[in-house]
């Protein structure tokens, strides 16, 4: 009888492990829902978005305000739920940029550790200079919004053309594009009150075209600034 008693308590086990599994899964789809419903219902009467509504809804930046994915075991967090965080973040952007009619001022695509956006430097700057404009707060509290969510971390690299720049604050395009990414991520620390640790900055000024700087259009594309959202830890994207 007693290897019986042995067998029904490792069933009884099992059974509770299972339970506990599927109700966590749960959670996590649910969540995961409140977020994309938090970004799809936040288009004020004005057509304006508030400041950070995503994270006002979903409570997240206060005392017992949502679960940390860093205190979920390993196991838990694992290559999946990575999957479904990324494909998640990638959508809410999506979706809000499209309402803004950004058109081809901002790309989103999918990385090896999670996904970059490339926002084109007229979006966020005047000509020649680094200072954020105030119309590029709004996608920049959208994305901080994620941040709040989900434990990305962030590299913002700044992206020039060819043409030469020589100004009393910019020597080179390596200055510009160094301070403009800065200047970016100094947006996402005092708006969001993100922990700095997250996030780095760096310029490489004409050197990363992604287009010709032959025309017009090439010199366009090649200026902007790429945002990078890793998990796992990564930061670098080369």
């Amino acid at each position: 009888m007693g290897w019986e008693s042995i067998y029904c308590s490792l069933v009884l086990i099992l059974v509770a492990l299972f339970a506990m599994l599927v109700s966590y899964s749960t959670v996590e789809g649910e969540r995961m829902t409140n977020f994309m419903r938090g970004f799809d219902t936040e288009q004020q009467t004005s057509g304006e978005s508030s400041v950070l509504e995503p994270r006002d809804t979903l409570n997240f930046g206060k005392p017992g305000g949502g679960q940390s994915r860093n205190a979920l075991s390993s196991s838990q967090a694992g290559t999946e739920d990575d999957k479904k965080i990324i494909t998640v973040a990638m959508q809410a952007l999506q979706l809000y940029f499209e309402k803004m009619n950004s058109g081809d001022l901002i790309d989103i695509k999918e990385t090896e550790a999670g996904f970059r956006a490339t926002l084109n430097s007229s979006l966020l700057f005047p000509s020649g200079t680094a200072a954020v404009e105030e119309g590029a707060y709004p996608y920049i509290d959208k994305m901080i919004a994620v941040l709040l969510e989900f434990p990305f971390s962030v590299r913002i690299e700044g992206h020039t053309d060819d043409i030469p720049i020589h100004t009393p604050r910019f020597s080179s395009n390596w200055e510009l594009s160094t301070t403009r990414a800065i200047n970016v991520m100094r947006s996402f620390v005092e708006r969001g009150e993100l922990s700095a640790d997250r996030l780095c900055a760096v310029g490489f000024g004409e050197y990363h075209p992604i287009a010709s700087n032959e025309t017009p259009d090439g010199r366009h594309k090649n200026r902007r600034v790429e945002i990078f959202f890793n998990l796992g830890g990564e930061k670098s994207s080369v």
